[in-house]
This record gives structure tokens, sequence and C-alpha cells, in this order.
């Protein structure tokens, strides 16, 4: 895998004044001393790593997403799925609906794969799965032709992902995006890894309703998946209440290195 930056490196954040215009080609401010340093230095290589992120999540002309653009003229790569099972997205399965069997007939053959490929398509928002070593270990069971082919495509189509590097615990380790979802994958990472840094006196109920809205699941599913789960009636209003607490938070990939080391990866490793 191609890293945002080296594994277990912390970007600093780059500067948002135009103290970087000042500095000569080869060097780029550093905001928090506002002095300039090299490019080529440890400090400057992670400055200009971290500006290439946010420049590719706001502006998809950058040097970054052209290159990347580039690749996909080249690389061509073809819907790898059968038709039927293109407009399948997970929206939440524990719900009132009959499950779709198009549904349950791909998960079988390709796991948690089967919404990273709802992202990629951007139909869901983001995909929570375990990429670690034993995760990927479990992968191996399901069609591993077929899940490298949805990578393959998933990548050509700008996915990526942020992983924690932690060993046993939770299985949800891993977030897979687009670009423009970034912010919302660093809040997931945090609300199943460092929940304070969301809500600091957050209720298991608060807490499942999190992953539900940040995974892109519909407000009556929730409900219903919290009644089903915890036998407990929540309203609109709960929910709402939860959606209005994570869009006010801001995470950033510098908060969510401390107890664990997060990691941004700009593709997915084949199976």
């Amino acid at each position: 895998m191609n890293t945002i930056c080296p594994p277990g490196c912390i970007p600093s954040k780059s500067s948002k004044s135009s103290k970087s215009s000042k500095c000569p080609k080869d060097k780029i401010v550093n905001p928090k001393t506002g002095r300039c340093v090299s490019i080529n230095g440890t400090i400057g290589k992670s400055l200009v790593q971290t500006k290439k992120v946010k420049l590719n999540n706001s502006n998809n002309q950058s040097k970054t997403t052209k290159s990347l653009e580039k690749d996909k003229k080249v690389l061509n790569v073809t819907d790898p799925l059968d038709k039927i099972y293109r407009n399948v997205s997970d929206m939440g399965r524990v719900s009132e609906l009959n499950p779709n069997k198009h549904l349950i007939e791909l998960s079988s053959k390709i796991g948690e794969f089967i919404d990273v490929y709802s992202v990629s398509n951007n139909t869901k928002p983001l995909a929570a799965l375990d990429f670690s070593a034993y995760g990927r270990k479990k992968f191996k069971k399901l069609n591993v032709s077929l899940i490298n082919k949805v990578i393959e495509y998933c990548n050509f189509k700008g996915i990526q992902m942020i992983h924690n590097t932690k060993i046993g615990g939770s299985y949800l380790k891993s977030i897979c995006f687009l670009p423009h979802n970034y912010k919302n994958a660093l809040k997931l990472m945090a609300l199943l890894w460092y929940p304070n840094l969301i809500y600091k006196s957050m209720t298991d109920i608060q807490f499942e309703i999190g992953i539900g809205l940040l995974l892109g699941y519909t407000i009556d599913n929730i409900i219903y998946f919290i009644y089903t789960k915890y036998k407990t009636v929540i309203t609109k209003k709960d929910v709402l209440f939860m959606k209005k607490i994570i869009h006010k938070v801001n995470i950033s990939l510098e908060e969510l290195q401390g107890t664990y080391k997060i990691v941004h990866y700009t593709n997915i490793k084949s199976i």
C-alpha cells in the first residue's frame, strides 16, 4: 500500500496563511514556528504530504488527483460484479424490510467488501471492516479472486483507507472512504477508538446511533436497530441530537495518534 506518510507518522497541520508563498520553492512554512523548512526534511515532507491530502479532499485539480485520473485512463478497470449485484448496497441489515437476496448472495462471496464497493460508487459514505492480518486471513475463506477484482476496481475509483494498527480488540479497525468523505472517516475512527473525542458523556445507545449515522443508515433503520438490540424506544429527536454532535466535531489524523497508531493509505492492498 502507498501511504500518505510513513506508517505511524503524525502529519502536521498545513498552514492556512499566505506565509507559505513567502518561502523559497524548495521550502514550506512550518505553522507551529512560522519558519520556512526544507521540503526534503522530515518535518517538510510531512507538511507537504498533509497538504496533498487536504488538497485532494477539497480540490480535484491537485497534482495527486490528476495523477490518479491519468492512471485510471491507462488502467480502464471495469466493474467486476454481475449487473444484478451492482445496485445492491447494505444500508442496514437489521431492518423491518425483507433482506435483499442479492445482498446476501454477494456478502457470502466478498463479505464487507460489498460495503467498500458501495463506497467506491458513492452509494454509501463509509465502510468499516477489519483489514488487519487477522481480518485478511478471514477474507481468504471467501472468493479471493473476486475480492481482489473488487479491490482493483475500488482503487481505480479512488478509494482510500485509514487503519488502526492495533492487534486485537474491536474488529472494526479499517475505514474506507472516497476523498470527499475523509473528515467523516476520521470521525468514525474516533468514535470507534476514542469516543470521548466525539462526546464525553456518550451512552452505548448514542454510540450505536453515531456509527449508524456515519455509515449512512436511515433514521428509521437506526431507530429499529436500537429497539431490536436494546429493547429501547428512541425517537427521531434522539438521532438528530447525535447527528448535531457529530457534525460539530472536527477530528484530525494527529488527534488519533496516542493509545493507538492510525495510518492513512491511498489505496487498498490485495488479499
